[in-house]
């Protein structure tokens, strides 16, 4: 297996830090890394040869405190059995790591928390979107629909918001489908 150009913990680190946000790390870090940055020792000799303003204005101690954060991020995530992946690791999902903006560059999400089994994503999907107060005939649209498209081995996407995005979860499930449920932020 492949090291990450930067590490889980180097990833979240980074995004504790003011002002550094999805976009700068992809291409204004990730994009520049020559050796992979897995420690804080790395990053923080890597940050010193960092210029501009936005960089600049960053302390080694603002480092060392999202660091901090960022393993307690980690210790947290463990302890409630939530996996780990960043747009840097192999097992990261080919489908996301394709996500553009509307300008068409890449705007992948840089990590993703998960519980339960991240192969799901490997599968063709469907999205189930929708009101979040269907009818009585439109729930059972849904679940029926949902249902159908589970038992085609399909995996049954959505946000998990109540109405129309449940009765797809709920259509998977009756039949043992796959079922995937993003969550923002």
């Amino acid at each position: 297996m492949k090291q990450p150009i930067l590490s889980q913990e180097i990833v979240i680190t980074l995004q504790q830090l003011e002002g550094i946000g999805n976009k700068t790390i992809l291409s204004k870090i990730g994009g520049i890394v020559s050796s992979p940055i897995t420690t804080l020792d790395d990053l923080l000799s890597f940050w010193g040869n960092l210029k501009g303003k936005k960089f600049e204005a960053i302390s080694n101690d603002d480092i060392k405190e999202a660091n901090r954060i960022a393993k307690r991020i980690i210790s947290r995530a463990v302890d409630e059995n939530v996996g780990i992946i960043t747009y840097y690791d192999e097992e990261y999902p080919d489908i996301l790591r394709q996500c553009t903006d509307e300008k068409g560059k890449i705007d992948a999400p840089l990590i993703l928390y998960y519980r339960g089994n991240i192969k799901a994503l490997e599968l063709p999907g469907i999205a189930v979107i929708g009101t979040r107060e269907p009818t009585p005939n439109g729930v059972k649209a849904g679940e029926y629909f949902s249902g159908e498209f589970a038992k085609r081995s399909f995996n049954i996407v959505s946000g998990l918001a109540v109405g129309c995005d449940t009765t797809g979860h709920i259509g998977a499930l009756k039949v043992n489908g796959i079922t995937t449920a993003f969550l923002a932020n």
